[in-house]
């Protein structure tokens, strides 16, 4: 009977005999993506992973800009929103008014 088999990373074939019937199940198996990064990495050159290294480090960097720049403006918003000062009460008619009055300069 011939072995088990991977033909790629999420089907395997197995064969197996039940009484005299030879049988072969194919059997799905699940594979992270993660795992099949690092099996694709695993392929690599040295010179191939450090200029991964530096994509994924680049990659890093813009998305941690990114959540820090939206928390400072949730920061900012929700100050805003605490203001009880009546600034924007005294402001917003005169900001309106101005603007309604030079709509066509914008």
């Amino acid at each position: 009977m011939p072995e088990a088999k991977t033909t790629n990373s999420k089907v395997s074939v197995i064969p197996f005999r039940i009484e005299r019937v030879e049988l072969l199940v194919i059997v799905m198996t699940e594979t992270k993506p993660l795992d099949e990064i690092i099996q694709r990495l695993d392929t690599l050159s040295l010179e191939q992973l450090l200029e991964a290294r530096t994509k994924i480090d680049t990659l890093i960097q813009s998305k941690y800009c990114l959540n820090g720049s939206l928390k400072e403006v949730i920061k900012l918003v929700n100050c805003w929103m605490a203001d009880e000062s009546g600034y924007d009460e005294e402001t917003y008619p005169k900001i309106e008014a101005a603007l309604n009055q030079n709509w066509l300069s914008l």
